[in-house]
C-alpha cells in the first residue's frame, strides 16, 4: 500500500483516483518477468508488477468507496471479497491443469520446447506459456476498464444527481 500512496503523493491525486493507468502495466511487468532467463532481471519486472498491482489494488477500493451508498458499502465489499478469494481459489486449483496442457501443446509445436529468434533460442514451457496467459488477460481486463471508465466519465455520477 505504501508504493501506491508513494505515487499518489509524487503525481498527483487524479492518477491514483481517477485512472486506471496501472492496470496494463501490470501485465506487461508479469508477461516481461516470465519471459526472462535470468533471476535478477525477473525480479526488477516482479517488483514493478508488485507497484503496479499495488497501485491498482488502492484505485479499486478507491473507486468502490466513492460510488457506493453507505448502506450498501458493506454488502458490496464482502461480496468482493469472497469473490475475490473464490477467484484464488479457482485460480489455484486449475493453474497446475492449465500449465500441464500448455506444456504439452508447446512440447507438441515447438522442437524441444524452444524457439528461435535472431539465432537466439527461447525455452518456452507450460509455466512461462501459462504466466504470458495470465499477463494478457490483465493486459486485456486493463484496457476494457479503461476504456468503460473513459465512457462513465461523463455520466453523473448518483450524489451529483441528489445534489440537483
Amino acid at each position: 500500500m505504501l508504493r501506491a500512496d508513494c505515487l499518489t503523493a509524487i503525481r498527483g491525486e487524479r492518477l491514483i483516483f481517477r485512472d486506471v493507468s496501472f492496470t496494463v502495466p501490470a501485465g506487461g511487468a508479469l508477461i516481461l518477468a516470465a519471459s526472462m532467463s535470468t533471476l535478477t532481471l525477473a525480479i526488477v519486472f516482479v517488483a514493478a508488477l508488485g507497484v503496479c498491482a499495488g497501485a491498482v489494488y488502492v484505485v479499486g477500493f478507491t473507486l468502490l468507496h466513492e460510488n457506493v451508498d453507505d448502506e450498501l458499502r458493506g454488502r458490496i465489499f464482502s461480496v468482493l471479497y469472497t469473490i475475490v478469494r473464490l477467484c484464488l481459489l479457482i485460480a489455484f486449483a486449475l493453474g497446475p491443469f492449465l500449465s500441464e496442457l500448455l506444456d504439452r501443446a508447446s512440447n507438441r509445436f515447438f522442437t524441444n520446447r524452444s524457439i528461435s529468434v535472431f539465432d537466439r533460442h527461447f525455452f518456452i514451457p507450460g509455466e512461462r506459456l501459462t504466466l504470458w496467459l495470465a499477463g494478457a488477460i490483465i493486459v486485456i481486463a486493463g484496457g476494457v476498464v479503461f476504456l468503460s471508465l473513459r465512457a462513465g466519465e461523463n455520466a453523473p455520477v448518483k450524489a451529483d444527481v441528489d445534489r440537483v
